[in-house]
C-alpha cells in the first residue's frame, strides 16, 4: 500500500505540525464565539494530532495497537464532521439560499470519481423525539430551484424553515447517502439506455 520511494510520516513529524497549527491558531479561538473558519482551521489541527497518534511511533513499521484507536479514528471524522459545518457556516453567511442552491445543483452534476452518483430528489427520515415512544417521519424535498425543504404531518407545530446552512448540510449528508446507494447498485443498472 506505501510506495518503497516515497518518504513514510512519521508520527512526530506529523504531531509538530498539529502543534505549530494549534500555536499559531490559539489567539483567532480565543473569544466566545470564534470566526467560522478560525474553528474549521483549529478542527483541521486537532484532526492532524489525532492523525499523528494513529501513526506508529519512532522506527516502529507496525501502527500502534490499543483500544484507543477506535476512538482516535472517531475523533478524526468528529472534526471532519466540525470543519464541514464551519465552512457551511461561512459559505451561508456569504451568500443567499438560492445561490447555495444553484451552487449545490452544479456540484451534484459534477464528476465525482465515479463518473456520477446518483442524485436524492426525495428521502424520508424516522426521528424519535427525546421521550423515547413518539416517532416523527420528515419528508427531505428538493424544490424545482434546488433547494432543499422538508415536512412532516406528525408535528402539531411546523418545522422551522431551511437556512443557507441547513440546505449545505442536508446537501453534504444526503450527497454522502447517494453515493454509497451508488457504489452499491449493480453495474448493468447504472448503464445509460
Amino acid at each position: 500500500m506505501h510506495d518503497d520511494l516515497a518518504p513514510r510520516l512519521t508520527r512526530g513529524q506529523v504531531s509538530d505540525l498539529a502543534e505549530h497549527m494549534a500555536t499559531v491558531l490559539t489567539t483567532a479561538m480565543r473569544t466566545e464565539t470564534p470566526e467560522p473558519l478560525a474553528e474549521a482551521a483549529w478542527f483541521a489541527a486537532k484532526a492532524v494530532r489525532q492523525i499523528a497518534n494513529l501513526l506508529p511511533a519512532g522506527g516502529d513499521e507496525s501502527s500502534p495497537v490499543d483500544e484507543r484507536r477506535a476512538d482516535l479514528f472517531g475523533d478524526v471524522v468528529a472534526c471532519t464532521d466540525h470543519i464541514r459545518r464551519a465552512i457551511h457556516t461561512q459559505q451561508a453567511a456569504e451568500a443567499p439560499l438560492a445561490v447555495l442552491a444553484r451552487h449545490t445543483e452544479d456540484d451534484v452534476l459534477a464528476d465525482t470519481g465515479l463518473g456520477w452518483n446518483l442524485a436524492l430528489d426525495e428521502a424520508t427520515v424516522r426521528v424519535t423525539l427525546p421521550d423515547a415512544q413518539t416517532h416523527v417521519e420528515v419528508t427531505l424535498t428538493k424544490t424545482p430551484d434546488g433547494a432543499w425543504s422538508w415536512n412532516t404531518d406528525d408535528l402539531p407545530l411546523p418545522l422551522g424553515p431551511v437556512t443557507g446552512h441547513d440546505h449545505l448540510e442536508l446537501h453534504a449528508l444526503l450527497t454522502g447517502v447517494g453515493t454509497l446507494i451508488t457504489g452499491a447498485l449493480h453495474p448493468d443498472l447504472l448503464e445509460e439506455r
